[in-house]
């Protein structure tokens, strides 16, 4: 994530800004002649931005502690992202069940959703 776009600890929302650079490994095979953002690291774009909030979020601070992806519920890819976009990553509806964070999550590139995730993710060991 390159930045915080916004914060909001009541509503626990977050949202966070990726630049998707043309010198990103990832588009020397994915694919050649035709660079695209995979929707795994779509995935892993909201999982990330999810762990912030969680951090963010977090009354006991714990130094060592790293909220981990424990599952996807869904996710649904609606319109492609290349090398050159500038996507943001929207976490709402964020809600604690036992040790889970459970989470929704949108990626959008010029005000348009590209992908819907739902996921969870804990931080306790």
């Amino acid at each position: 994530m390159d930045k915080v776009l916004s914060f909001d600890s009541d509503r626990k929302e977050i949202e966070v800004q990726k630049n998707i650079s043309f010198s990103d490994i990832t588009f020397q095979g994915h694919f050649p002649d035709q660079p695209i953002f995979p929707g795994v690291l779509q995935i892993e774009c909201a999982a990330q931005a999810t762990g912030i909030l969680v951090k963010l979020l977090e009354k006991d601070v714990k130094i060592n502690s790293l909220p981990i992806l424990t599952s996807i519920e869904s996710a649904k890819f609606k319109m492609s992202i290349y090398p050159g976009d500038v996507i943001k990553i929207s976490v709402f509806n964020l809600k604690e069940i036992g040790r889970f964070f459970l989470a929704e999550c949108e990626i959008k590139k010029d005000n348009q959703i590209c992908s819907r995730i739902k996921l969870s993710c804990t931080n306790k060991q």
